[in-house]
């Protein structure tokens, strides 16, 4: 039991890496390449592409792809506890997931009243 509780945790801890690369990439395809089609919320529906939707995703996903770094390579190199980068993983990863959807919702909002988000 304690080998499969050592390899679960190996691979979350790489996962924190993974979904910090994606998250990266995001902001890149988005910010850089102008995909504004990947401007999507959680569930995967398209957000209006207004240039201050496209700012604020890019800036969501650069803070979450820092934070999920900080976090991993807090754990290399001071040794947090497992409990401990578990729980700012999952804090960092569910202030991203709500954001989108505050983004989603502000959009949806904006769209009701003919303003720009």
């Amino acid at each position: 039991m304690a080998t499969l509780f050592l390899i679960l945790n190996w691979i979350l801890f790489l996962l924190i890496f993974m979904m910090a690369g994606h998250f990266f990439r995001l902001a890149f395809l988005v910010g850089v390449r102008r995909r504004h089609d990947l401007v999507r919320n959680w569930k995967g529906e398209r957000l209006p592409a207004s240039s201050n939707m496209v700012k604020r995703y890019v800036t969501l996903n650069l803070l979450a792809a820092i934070a999920l770094l900080a976090d991993g390579l807090a754990t290399v190199l001071i040794g947090l506890p497992m409990q401990v980068w578990s729980m700012t993983g999952g804090l960092i990863l569910w202030l991203y997931f709500t954001s989108l959807h505050l983004m989603g919702w502000r959009a949806r909002q904006a769209a009701q009243n003919g303003s720009q988000v």
